[in-house]
């Protein structure tokens, strides 16, 4: 399975929000980091309750991976996630870079303007 294979089927088990669809798909160390860089959840005791969490809030919506650029282990997607927000039906479009080890998703960046990603493989 290619990495962007892998990408595609986390986002349809997220799409269908049933977390335990979610973690085989997961490395035992995966590491969530926020937009400043720090660290969201590590392992996946901490990314399953981050996962109901976001579940309950009913903030992921229909998750759509359009581009990929797939380096070694290391994978950039474009994404949409299609919610329901307050004011309606909305798109949210966001830019991720992520890391694969032994199959399995390691880290997720959210990647924003001014964000250096130069130490983005050097995590985990």
């Amino acid at each position: 399975m290619t990495n962007t294979e892998l990408l595609r089927n986390i986002a349809a088990a997220v799409s269908s929000g049933d977390v335990e669809a979610v973690m085989p798909f997961l490395h035992e160390s995966i590491v969530i980091f926020e937009e400043d860089g720090g660290v969201a959840a590590r392992g996946h005791d901490e990314v399953r309750a981050m996962f109901v969490s976001l579940f309950e809030q009913n903030i992921v919506g229909t998750i759509e991976i359009n581009e990929t650029i797939e380096i070694g282990d290391a994978i950039v997607a474009h994404e949409v996630n299609h919610v329901n927000g307050a004011d309606g039906p909305t798109d949210i479009h966001s830019l991720w870079a992520y890391k694969v080890r032994d199959g399995q998703l390691a880290s997720m960046y959210f990647v924003e303007p001014g964000n250096g990603m130069k130490d983005l493989l050097s995590e985990v």
